[in-house]
């Protein structure tokens, strides 16, 4: 029976991990694009390094990083956005751009994005932020 419980709390964890990944991996585009769904950034996982790039830049991707609870939270500080809905988020980032994935229920917290139909936004210093989604493959 033991085995049984933490073969079952092994597999969920896999599952959990495979599914924060999922939400982090892909192409991602944002309403301004023609035509639609055209994508502009792309993040991909290569054993355990993400990489975010524009899509169809000539320059190589740069290597990226899975925001830690600690990163995030200082985000969501600097943008003045309740510390709580960090949480749930999940973001890539490399030296210049950020994608984040926040749960519905944290973006109707943060009035900012609270109108946003997409879970996603992407951050650059110069652009602030941007409702952005996943485009279906």
């Amino acid at each position: 029976m033991k085995t049984i419980i933490i073969a079952a709390a092994l597999g969920m964890i896999s599952f959990v991990c495979m599914a924060q990944t999922e939400l982090l991996t892909g192409k991602f585009g944002h309403q301004y694009t023609e035509p639609k769904n055209t994508p502009v950034w792309e993040i991909k996982k290569i054993n355990d390094q993400y990489q975010l790039s524009i899509w169809g830049a000539t320059e190589t991707s740069q290597p990226s990083h899975e925001l830690s609870e600690q990163e995030r939270r200082k985000f969501w500080q600097k943008m003045w956005w309740p510390e709580d809905s960090s949480v749930s988020a999940s973001c890539v980032m490399n030296s210049e751009e950020m994608i984040c994935y926040v749960s519905p229920k944290a973006r109707n917290e943060i009035d900012y994005i609270k109108g946003y139909k997409s879970n996603y936004f992407h951050y650059d210093r110069m652009g602030g932020v941007m409702e952005t989604h996943k485009i279906d493959e």
